[in-house]
């Protein structure tokens, strides 16, 4: 109904304008009201309140949600959407836009400290090769990875340590084709640099000059294979490989593997998945420095999401991370060269939606940190010592329309 009415409204919009004369030829008022009426609109807003109740806040493999979310209210992020679906013509195009505004938008676009950013703008290609080949052009987010930045998109409110791994939106091009209802695949390549997000991608940050002058790019592919029978058995992997980092920082060769699994179960109702992130940077190439060590991380994530009843689901994460020391935004001082940061963590949601449009939950996360510190401090809670165990509870709204 929404959708409906803003469809008329774009209408009136196009009967009201004038038309013009471009080249040979005009643009009627009745072209352009066809034009805007199937553009849709849509978006949310995404508001939350977590209590940390270990003692001090901790950014440690937190997106989205860390130390300036804790102990309090927050506004998170409101999404604009525009979106012109491609047509079923051979030749279709359409295109995309997703503003956003909020604190996140600075995280997820990279906007130097402003509450407002562009999260994708996009075109969209269609081509009729053999069973249609799709194309984006722009800014898009990175194709690499489960998990959505759009927390209501995902079973969980709280984002996993995978998550945090994963590279931010992209500049460039990705072209999608579907093989059959079994198999498909993506191929991309995007600028040698990505804003990122908060707290993410640590091994970008050094000093430097990276430009695109440079010419590099960042290279991007995935598959999916999903099983013909109903409820089957479905797998996705993705891959990017490039020279990474920031405008004005300095490029780190790395790579970063994605592979995420569904299973079906006996239990109506349950879905699980398992996931698994990698990625490993080396800078002993670098002539401004020389022999640094290479620094890796990986996670991997067991989700179960069970359905009890219409409206209730229940949803539990558990994920498993090791790195090199500070990989996972972890204050690495003092700490012996060459030791490893090691966590756990379980995260409960119950979901369930009181309102229409609106998801509500609530969520209990547990953090552990099973590093050996060897004259470091554990991640967690305050104090020079630090704590092992951080325990936060989480209420998150979210109204999409």
């Amino acid at each position: 109904m929404k959708r409906h009415r803003w469809s008329l409204a774009l209408g009136a919009l196009g009967l009201l304008i004038p038309s013009v004369s471009a080249n040979a030829e005009d643009l009627k008022p009745l072209q352009l009201q066809t034009l805007l009426s199937s553009t849709t609109l849509g978006g949310y807003v995404d508001t939350s309140m977590i209590w940390q109740a270990s003692g001090g806040r901790t950014d440690v493999a937190r997106s989205y949600d860390g130390g300036d979310r804790q102990n309090g209210f927050n506004m998170n992020v409101t999404q604009l959407n525009l979106d012109r679906p491609l047509s079923d013509g051979d030749w279709s195009a359409g295109y995309k836009i997703s503003l956003i505004a909020g604190p996140d938008a600075q995280a997820a676009a990279g906007t130097g400290g402003s509450p407002f950013g562009i999260h994708n703008a996009f075109v969209k290609l269609h081509a009729p090769v053999g069973n249609g080949l799709n194309v984006k052009v722009g800014v898009f987010s990175s194709i690499v990875g489960y998990e959505y930045f759009e927390s209501y998109k995902n079973a969980n409110y709280s984002h996993s340590y995978g998550f945090y791994l994963e590279p931010g939106r992209q500049t460039g091009v990705v072209a999608d084709y579907r093989v059959n209802d079994v198999l498909s695949f993506s191929v991309g390549a995007g600028n040698a640099y990505s804003p990122g997000r908060a707290n993410v991608r640590p091994l970008e940050d050094r000093g430097g000059s990276l430009t695109q002058a440079n010419g590099k790019l960042n290279l991007m592919g995935s598959f999916s294979l999903t099983a013909p029978s109903k409820n089957g058995a479905w797998a996705y992997g993705t891959f990017e490989r490039g020279t990474t980092g920031v405008p004005g920082t300095l490029g780190i060769k790395a790579t970063e593997y994605f592979l995420g699994i569904g299973l079906p179960t006996a239990i109506s109702g349950l879905d699980l998945v398992l996931t698994y992130d990698h990625t490993d940077s080396d800078r002993t190439g670098d002539a401004r420095e020389p022999g640094y060590p290479p620094h890796y991380a990986t996670a991997a994530s067991l989700y179960l999401n069970y359905k009890a009843t219409d409206k209730l689901t229940l949803s539990n994460r558990f994920d498993w991370a090791t790195g090199a020391a500070g990989a996972f935004g972890a204050d690495a001082t003092g700490k012996a060269p060459g030791s490893e940061d090691k966590y756990i963590a379980d995260v409960l949601t119950i979901s369930y939606p009181f309102w229409t449009n609106v998801t509500t939950r609530a969520e209990l996360r547990w953090d552990h940190d099973r590093s050996e510190q060897a004259g470091g401090r554990f991640a967690f809670g305050s104090g020079p010592q630090g704590v092992r165990n951080g325990f936060s509870l989480g209420v998150n709204i979210v109204y999409v329309f």
